[in-house]
């Protein structure tokens, strides 16, 4: 019997788009495994074009919205969550190997872990 599914966030902004063209697509790789929640957080960063930003405005945003995830999944009493970020890009190759190993060593030790 698999165990429920593993409860994935996204996080992404509004002007994101050029990163984030091909994001669902990506995401509906990982529907045998996890049920994907995509998160469009707000940002500060006037400036922000949707490309990777090494500005002090994007990473710290980066870091809060990613500290948002984690609270999400403490505050819905999760056992553990994956979180990624909008320009994720799944190698098909070794995917089911990869999540079948999570999703087993999860199952061998449920408490290890709150964020994977």
């Amino acid at each position: 019997m698999r165990p429920r599914k593993i409860q994935a966030f996204v996080i992404t902004v509004p002007n994101d788009s050029p990163r984030s063209q091909h994001l669902r697509e990506e995401m509906q790789k990982l529907e045998p495994w996890c049920d994907v929640h995509i998160q469009r957080f707000s940002t500060p960063c006037a400036d922000y074009k949707g490309s990777s930003d090494g500005s002090s405005c994007v990473q710290r945003n980066l870091y809060e919205n990613h500290q948002r995830c984690a609270q999400m999944i403490l505050d819905r009493q999760l056992p553990y969550g994956l979180v990624f970020e909008s320009d994720v890009a799944i190698d098909d190759r070794h995917l089911a190997t990869t999540m079948d190993g999570v999703v087993a060593w999860l199952g061998l030790y449920p408490k290890a872990f709150d964020l994977v």
